[in-house]
């Protein structure tokens, strides 16, 4: 790892243990172990840094979860790998989608749609709803209500299983898979 993703990794561990307003770019600088100038050099504000933060966790979050996606596969199809892979993702990166998905709409003032500053994640499961609208198969709603619906459920669930109040064995995905798909389909 370098400085850069010191900084970052030290900036992410304290947001989880002390929340993102109590995060000082002093207690960051102690936590990577860097000084001013280090810090200073990669990024100039407190801003800048979360900012930063929050898109290569993103665009982590994109590549992992889009990483087998294929636009000409059948669109339930799409939706079941986007799904699992957007459970694996969240259950072993689960501070990251935490800070993620609360950034998100922290940025909501600054940030007019959730497609702004994409890498492809979020338009990929729009088009997946998109094309599922148009077949017909998935109901006819708003692709952002539908998004949250299915996002919600998959989240819902990795933090149960991570607050272990239940497990999860391999063959219990493809239900996930199967209740998100029904809660926005025909």
């Amino acid at each position: 790892m370098n400085k850069r993703d010191d900084i970052l990794k030290a900036t992410l561990d304290l947001i989880v243990k002390e929340g993102l307003h109590s995060v000082t770019l002093s207690k960051i600088r102690k936590n990577a172990d860097v000084g001013s100038g280090t810090l200073y050099n990669y990024f100039s504000s407190k801003d800048e840094l979360i900012m930063t933060l929050y898109l290569d966790l993103r665009s982590k979050m994109g590549e992992n979860v889009l990483k087998d996606y294929n636009p000409s596969d059948y669109v339930r199809v799409q939706f079941d790998k986007f799904i699992r892979n957007f459970y694996f993702y969240c259950l072993d990166h689960l501070d990251e989608v935490n800070f993620v998905e609360q950034y998100t709409f922290y940025l909501h003032k600054e940030c007019k749609t959730l497609e702004e500053g994409d890498n492809g994640f979020v338009k990929t499961i729009m088009r997946i709803l998109e094309n599922g609208k148009s077949q017909k198969v998935i109901v006819q709603k708003d692709v952002h209500l539908l998004f949250q619906v299915v996002y919600g459920i998959v989240l819902t669930v990795v933090k149960g299983i991570t607050a272990k109040k239940f497990k999860m064995k391999e063959g219990d995905v493809s239900d996930l898979t199967d209740i998100c798909w029904n809660s926005i389909s025909y």
